[in-house]
């Protein structure tokens, strides 16, 4: 905490010192450092619940993990089992990650950065759609 104050003298964050949870630490954080007022505005902000994604033009992959503390891994249960409606969005379930940890070794080595190339050069090698159909 001292580390990022000295980075951001802006915030006052000699205040977190003061609390006593995470939730607290977190509402801190997210009315100093966001534009929302407190933490349960900034999650539902990138809620995956409901439609919120179902309007992605954009092929788009979410990695996540069953292990998630912060985002359970049912939340994406309703894009999994839809396939027209969500069906711009692939699912990564991991068994372990977290929240964004994904980590390979003890060196916190992550995966993820193979994973995004993998990813993203299959996207890019990937035929045009007017070229499938011809």
């Amino acid at each position: 905490m001292r580390k990022k104050q000295s980075v951001h003298p802006q915030h006052k964050y000699k205040d977190a010192f003061k609390l006593g949870s995470v939730s607290a630490l977190t509402d801190l954080f997210v009315q100093q450092s966001t534009p929302f007022e407190n933490s349960e505005q900034y999650f539902h902000a990138y809620s995956v619940a409901g439609d919120r994604l179902s309007d992605l033009a954009t092929p788009t992959h979410i990695i996540a993990s069953l292990d998630d503390p912060v985002i359970p891994h049912p939340s994406f249960s309703h894009i999994k089992g839809s396939n027209q409606q969500f069906s711009n969005i692939q699912i990564h379930m991991q068994n372990q990650g977290g929240h964004c940890g994904f980590i390979e070794d003890f060196w916190c080595t992550s995966w993820l950065n193979k994973a995004f190339l993998e990813l993203l050069s299959d996207q890019v090698h990937q035929p045009e759609p007017s070229a499938r159909h011809s």
